[in-house]
């Protein structure tokens, strides 16, 4: 017979392993919660904020795009990326640099540009820290960020290179046109431009137009059939992006028209701020990092030139049964098409 003593232990043993089990099963069941926050990935029909989604109203995402050449380099000109957090091992470093020696190294006309630079402020530090800059974060964690199982990544074992650009919504435009020839000179091959200028600016459509990149552009968030520039350029070597939302329908502030190529989720995407606090955000911006990760993995993998990314995009991709814009049911990014190409 067990002694008193004993059967304390066993009680005790018992108790534990009950904790246990609860702590797992709460902890697994966070953990789905949060994959299934990405709908965007996976649309079960699952309730997003305050919408409930349709069945495989998504990009039909099968698995992370996998990248062979460790080389490869996909650019944000934005207000900054905060590398910790999801993120940290994606970080772009310069080799050709040796860090805060004050030398420019590499000789590019950049001192200490260990890991981009800020076109703003003109220094290496291409993220200050400065509230609500969280924008170039929160479309960088949607496109390469892992969190365990918690949080799954587009494109893999690619390197992102952050330019910054705003401080704020201040810009210049000297700092775009240097920005694009800074990625350019550190072998970016996309350019992932979510923002908008209000009015054309010829040296930045000729810098565009030259350029040897790809360039991924928001339509905008005005519900409007005109969009803003980068987005009204309509150049060869850029897509613009326009958005839907879980129920497959179009996302209410998306811009539309016959300047934007491609549609994707827009709408309560699930990503982390500057701090690494995970919130649901909206706009075309957060459909830009969908599109940059299949432009790259088709310029990569297939060897698609960048004057022919665009047709190749929209050629493999879907045509929407609900989000009818325009006098048309628009065009939506499929993964498995893409991946299933020969």
């Amino acid at each position: 017979m067990l002694t008193k003593y004993k059967k304390r232990l066993l009680l005790l043993f018992i108790s534990l392993i009950i904790i246990f089990s609860i702590v797992y099963i709460i902890t697994i069941s966070f953990e789905k919660k949060d994959i299934n926050q990405q709908w965007y990935l996976d649309n079960k029909g699952q309730t997003i904020g305050f919408r409930t989604g349709v069945n495989g109203e998504d990009i039909n995402f099968s698995s992370t795009l996998q990248i062979s050449d460790p080389n490869s380099i996909i650019a944000i000109m934005d207000v900054g990326v905060n590398f910790n957090f999801n993120i940290q091992t994606n970080q772009f470093i310069n080799e050709n640099e040796i860090p805060n020696n004050g030398i420019d190294d590499d000789g590019n006309g950049f001192i200490d540009d260990i890991s981009g630079w800020d076109f703003y402020n003109n220094d290496n530090s291409q993220y200050d820290n400065l509230y609500g800059a969280s924008h170039g974060t929160s479309l960088i964690n949607i496109l390469v960020g892992r969190d365990g199982n918690k949080y799954i990544p587009l494109i893999d074992n690619v390197s992102i290179l952050s330019i910054k650009v705003f401080e704020g919504e201040s810009y210049r435009i000297s700092g775009i046109i240097e920005g694009i020839e800074y990625a350019e000179q550190l072998g970016a091959s996309i350019l992932i431009m979510s923002f908008e200028l209000l009015t054309y600016n010829e040296s930045v459509y000729t810098k565009m137009r030259n350029s040897d990149m790809f360039f991924v552009c928001s339509a905008g968030n005005n519900n409007s059939i005109e969009v803003n520039y980068p987005a009204k350029f309509n150049l060869d070597n850029m897509i613009v992006v326009g958005g839907i939302a879980n129920n497959g329908y179009p996302y209410e502030k998306t811009n539309f028209g016959s300047f934007v190529d491609i549609y994707a989720p827009a709408k309560d995407i699930y990503s982390i701020d500057s701090y690494g606090e995970y919130h649901l955000y909206s706009g075309t911006s957060y459909a830009v990092p969908q599109v940059a990760a299949i432009a790259y993995y088709l310029h990569e993998t297939f060897n698609i030139q960048i004057a022919d990314l665009k047709a190749q995009i929209i050629l493999n991709s879907r045509i929407s049964s609900r989000a009818y814009l325009n006098n048309e049911y628009v065009r939506i990014i499929d993964y498995c098409i893409i991946t299933e190409m020969t």
